[in-house]
């Protein structure tokens, strides 16, 4: 296995509403997901530094009831905590595999993408030689969604941006919701704040307040409201609701059936 150069520290990542039927909605799914199976634990060498071994949740393989997206993003995650953990110095694919354990090619994939980003830089490398990279853009701890060429993965924000401000305002109906979450960058439609706010009224994060009403004529109605269970704030990342119609939390890792029992 090859070494990173110099001392550096490598984290580890790692009520129901069933008076009406609420509406359908469905994300794609990612394919940056591979895994390795788990290796005996110990220690290992880095740099001629005899270190402990990555903390164990680090190290478990992702499970094969977790969504492929939630794997996709654990991926990242895992591979990004490894990178920035490198501080500057000089790594290889081969030195994440070890870390992570994920398959070579979900590696590869992910520093492609990097690289043509700016988040990373190749250095030069003898012919038949490991290609060797160094972190020149570190963003924090949240892992860069880019594809193989470089383009940032929009896909999701909008949920992102939804499940975060339906905690600040705390009550809402679906169209406030899509007003307060819209960005220049990631307009937020009312179809499709209507269709996760229902998921999630369904899945036990919401509770309906106030039913809505029909208007005379188009427009002239109003709409259910919705309130913010703040038992319900399991994380900082947004449910997903799957094709199936289950909402699946990758913060608790799990698909949520009106609760957290």
């Amino acid at each position: 296995m090859s070494t990173l150069a110099g001392t550096r520290t490598l984290a580890g990542t790692r009520s129901p509403c069933s008076e009406s039927p609420c509406p359908e909605g469905e994300e794609s799914e990612d394919t940056l997901a591979g895994t390795r199976s788990p290796c005996p634990e110990g220690e290992d060498t880095l740099a001629g530094t005899r270190r402990r071994r990555l903390p164990l949740r680090a190290h478990v393989p992702l499970r094969a009831h977790v969504p492929l997206r939630a794997q996709a993003e654990e991926s990242r995650e895992s591979l990004w905590t490894a990178i920035r953990g490198t501080k500057g110095a000089p790594f290889k694919a081969e030195d994440l595999a070890w870390h992570t354990r994920l398959e070579m090619p979900t590696i590869r994939e992910y520093l492609a993408g990097l690289t043509r980003a700016g988040y990373l830089e190749k250095e030069d490398s003898p012919a038949f030689q490991a290609r060797t990279y160094r972190l020149v853009r570190d963003t924090g701890a949240d892992a860069p969604r880019v594809r193989r060429d470089g383009t940032e993965v929009t896909q999701g924000r909008g949920r992102e941006q939804m499940w975060r401000t339906m905690r600040i305002l705390g009550e809402f109906s679906p169209r406030e919701l899509a007003v307060s979450a819209s960005t220049e960058e990631a307009p937020v439609a009312p179809g499709e704040a209507h269709s996760y706010v229902g998921h999630l009224c369904r899945a036990g994060y919401l509770r309906r307040t106030a039913n809505g009403r029909p208007g005379h004529r188009a427009g002239t109605g109003t709409q259910a409201r919705y309130r913010f269970l703040r038992h319900m704030h399991t994380g900082p990342k947004p449910p997903q609701v799957q094709r199936n119609r289950q909402v699946y939390d990758p913060n608790l890792r799990r698909t949520m059936t009106g609760g957290t029992t």
